[in-house]
């Protein structure tokens, strides 16, 4: 429903709707990152000085969440949950202590970058990044992002799958079926 969907999002961008404390008060800040196993962040400097590099660092977590950072303050800029990890988001609200594991973006992460033309030592910059990412337990999907303009804070900071405005676009997603058998896959 879209009251869900709001409570949902409004609990990834860190309000404690659900009142997870139990204090009563469901308008304070709750902050949840879900792990990130098997992912390793990767940090990408898209301009600047030695002295002043703008970097962002991407990582993805189990909630089947992308998330690019400021690492100079920590600060998150933008975060992408896949519409195939929705269920996730739900595992880790309704029960966030469960034995059981939930996996979702947690195949390895791979940035290619390719420098701007006018771009130097002493003034470096990008043209543009590409990031991609799949799953290892959490499916059998591989997501590709242009994430060239990912220091721009996005005014929607989490998405769900769909068209907001964002720093990033989704270039594809590729489904496969994994049979147990190299040769016998399908898109």
């Amino acid at each position: 429903s879209d009251n869900e969907r709001a409570d949902y999002l409004n609990w990834l961008l860190g309000k404690d709707v659900f009142d997870d404390n139990r204090d009563n008060i469901t308008n304070e800040a709750a902050r949840f990152l879900a792990d990130p196993l098997h992912s390793k962040p990767e940090v990408v400097t898209f301009g600047g000085t030695a002295e002043s590099p703008e970097d962002v660092l991407f990582y993805a977590t189990n909630m089947g969440t992308l998330h690019a950072l400021d690492p100079a303050d920590g600060s998150e800029l933008w975060a992408y949950l896949a519409e195939d990890h929705r269920p996730n988001l739900r595992e880790y609200i309704l029960a966030p202590n469960s034995p059981q594991h939930v996996y979702g973006l947690d195949g390895q992460m791979t940035v290619l970058t390719t420098e701007a033309n006018n771009s130097s030592p002493s003034d470096f910059s990008l043209a543009e990044a590409k990031l991609y990412i799949g799953e290892r337990r959490g499916g059998s999907s591989y997501y590709g992002f242009d994430v060239s303009n990912a220091r721009i804070a996005s005014s929607t900071p989490t998405q769900l799958d769909g068209d907001y405005d964002t720093p990033f676009k989704k270039l594809f997603t590729i489904k496969g079926v994994y049979s147990g058998n190299p040769a016998n896959t399908a898109n």
